[in-house]
């Protein structure tokens, strides 16, 4: 008899212990999915920041294609300006146009420029959140 009520507190206490057990592995695979959720979300915002990423390359060259025609513009503004030095005060004249034109190209770059440190900042950003 007493062998019995030994084996049956026994069984019980290894049914409360599979039952603890039960609701661990219940919280384990629940824990479980919400990382897979979150890793999912993760997956796609790191595929949504490449595209970002690249999309920023893409304009940052078109920006330095674009800096790199107005340095020769500037450059050959320059030349232009120098020869009209030598000139008469008509040639004057036309030489304060090319130097108004050579300040708005130097806004122009600095505008450039400033657009392109922050694309590249925004690219660090985006990297940085990788």
């Amino acid at each position: 008899q007493r062998q019995l009520e030994y084996a049956n507190e026994a069984l019980a206490s290894e049914r409360a212990q599979a039952v603890r057990l039960e609701a661990s592995l219940d919280s384990l695979r629940a824990s479980e999915e919400q990382l897979r959720g979150e890793l999912r979300a993760e997956a796609a915002k790191g595929q949504r920041d490449a595209r970002a990423m690249r999309q920023l390359q893409r304009r940052e060259a078109l920006l330095l294609s674009q800096l790199a025609a107005l340095e020769r513009e500037r450059d050959e503004a320059v030349r232009s300006g120098e020869a009209l030095r030598c000139g008469t005060g008509a040639l004057q004249t036309a030489l304060r146009e090319v130097e108004q034109s050579q300040l708005e190209d130097r806004r122009m770059v600095r505008s450039l420029l400033c657009e392109n440190a922050t694309l590249r900042w925004q690219g660090a950003a985006a990297g940085e959140a990788l």
